[in-house]
């Protein structure tokens, strides 16, 4: 067995040392569950240590490079950094916000009317899901008679998305209709009789 002084006494798994001071600095890595009452702990040590302490010091100096700072004030660039990300996404958030009022009449005057029903088609760069319901829930507030099936690719992905209005559920479903809009780009995807989303990867197939 291996002794470390009165804190422990254990099978020893792997070369051992005279005493606990020849392993030097000892700083644990990780530690998890294998098995029903077995952790499992890795560290490292020693001059191990050192060439790692001296790699993430390098890793620092790098990153302070890139933010144009330095490692002692990193933490306070990062900081700035991310506040500076939060406006950008305000100021972004407000710019959809435009773009979608401004497209909203576009896709009404644009509409085609089928048998007294308002069918609006619309493709979008960038949009996410939410965007998507917003932009829908808007046409639909306070009309009748309207269905919606809108898209967006976003990073090569498709979102498509199809909303029914109130009045037009006991005729049509969203969630029958969005299966087969989205297999025409390589996708799938379901849902309620009033609103429905599909994921696919095809966005050159957005238009068919």
């Amino acid at each position: 067995v291996v002794s470390v002084g009165d804190f422990s006494v254990e099978f020893c798994g792997g070369t051992h040392v005279g005493n606990a001071g020849q392993i030097g600095a000892f700083k644990i890595l990780s530690e998890s569950g294998v098995a029903a009452g077995v952790r499992r702990i890795e560290a490292i040590t020693g001059a191990g240590l050192y060439v790692r302490l001296s790699q993430q010091d390098q890793r620092m100096k790098n990153a302070a490079e890139l933010l144009k700072t330095t490692p002692d004030s990193l933490e306070d660039r990062i900081a700035s950094l991310q506040e500076e990300i939060k406006a950008y996404k305000k100021e972004l958030e407000e710019f959809k916000g435009k773009a979608m009022d401004t497209a909203l009449d576009n896709m009404l005057a644009d509409a085609v009317n089928i048998d007294g029903i308002l069918l609006v088609r619309r493709s979008f760069k960038d949009f996410d899901i939410g965007d998507l319901r917003t932009v829908s829930d808007k046409l639909r507030e306070g009309r009748k008679g309207i269905i919606s099936v809108l898209a967006s690719e976003n990073h090569g992905k498709v979102t498509f998305l199809v909303t029914v209005s109130d009045d037009l559920l006991e005729r049509y479903h969203a969630g029958n209709m969005i299966k087969q809009i989205a297999a025409v780009a390589g996708g799938g995807g379901g849902g309620r009789a009033n609103m429905a989303q599909a994921g696919a990867k095809d966005p050159d197939k957005i238009p068919d």
